[in-house]
């Protein structure tokens, strides 16, 4: 979806009050002339001033477009930006924690051609992006933390949740069913003309996907459950900044949604069809699948000893076969992976 011109450009009238029936005079157009610090050429009649505004805000001299874009990429990054007010960079915004560098960064932005995955390159291989959030008992470290115990100048990670996105498509990608493809079109293209949610059903927009979250229709009053429940910010506002919540409503879907079950039932035959051997490694695989890092001994004995257990009472209590009971006490233990804090932090 996307802005085109007229085939005749004209200027608009003023709202009077902001009704769109209560017309006043005609403005011409032109630029907003309280962020521009020189003149510009006039529009000509037959352009709507779109491209004119938009060659303005590109130019490689302009103070503030590559500031604003460099800051969003660095937020992104490392969850807060030089300039924590990212939608505000005003007076009454917040100061730049680093303001070199952020101007630094800025006139890489633009000799590069406003390459925003050259910037995402720049930052991620640097020192700062790869130091950890834990904090250990080095006396080193608990001065910085006793200097600056907000983080502010950056000399370890802020630790973070994961956005809505990001957590779906990871149980994806562990459980194996991640579609890296992109789809021919958007789904919203085949609902047709109509008002969504009143001519218009949106069932088919809630099925089952196995799509990158990105690729996801995302419409107002209809967002998927697994983005709206972790703070996905609402579809008609514009803002750069999330909320981040921890709500019990978060916890109870990665308990009984039937998608979680559905992605840790295929999480576990994962783990039982691989080619490593024995329980130990099975335990062993699913950490470093879904945590990234091997599990220390007590882990291990924890999760065989649940195993074990489970097993045993569903042959016995619940009366089904081994294997059952057995790819049961698997499923557990995968979806305990999936549900755990530390799958959904970034440290």
């Amino acid at each position: 979806m996307g802005v085109c011109d007229s085939t005749e450009p004209r200027n608009t009238r003023l709202r009077i009050r902001g009704e769109h029936d209560q017309y006043g005079a005609e403005i011409p157009r032109g630029f907003l002339t309280i962020g521009a610090s020189d003149k510009h050429d006039s529009i000509p009649q037959h352009h709507s001033g779109r491209l004119e505004l938009a060659d303005w805000i590109t130019r490689p001299d302009h103070p503030l477009t590559a500031r604003v874009a460099v800051n969003r990429i660095w937020q992104h990054l490392l969850g807060r930006g030089i300039v924590a007010t990212v939608d505000n960079f005003g007076a009454n915004g917040t100061r730049p924690s680093h303001p070199l560098l952020l101007d630094h960064l800025a006139n890489e932005f633009v000799a590069s051609g406003w390459s925003v995955k050259e910037m995402i390159r720049k930052i991620m291989v640097s020192r700062v992006y790869r130091l950890a959030a834990i904090v250990d008992e080095s006396p080193q470290l608990k001065e910085c933390l006793a200097r600056d115990p907000k983080n502010q100048l950056l000399w370890r990670m802020n630790q973070r949740r994961l956005e809505g996105e990001a957590i779906r498509d990871a149980m994806l990608a562990v459980s194996g069913r991640l579609d890296l493809q992109r789809p021919r079109a958007s789904a919203v293209a085949e609902l047709g003309e109509g008002i969504v949610g009143r001519t218009l059903k949106v069932d088919a927009l809630q099925r089952e996907n196995d799509r990158r979250s990105v690729y996801l229709p995302i419409l107002r009053g209809a967002v998927p459950e697994a983005l709206s429940l972790f703070d996905f910010p609402e579809p008609s506002i514009v803002g750069g900044n999330r909320n981040v919540t921890t709500v019990p409503t978060q916890a109870l879907y990665m308990m009984n949604s039937a998608s979680v079950l559905g992605l840790s039932q295929q999480f576990s035959e994962r783990l039982l069809s691989s080619k490593v051997t024995g329980d130990k490694a099975r335990v062993v695989l699913g950490y470093q699948l879904a945590l990234s890092r091997e599990p220390s001994g007590a882990e291990v004995d924890r999760v065989l000893a649940f195993i074990r257990d489970a097993t045993a009472s569903g042959v016995n209590v619940d009366k089904l076969k081994h294997e059952e009971s057995e790819s049961r006490a698997w499923r557990g233990f995968c979806q305990s992976l999936l549900g755990c804090s530390e799958f959904r932090y970034l440290n």
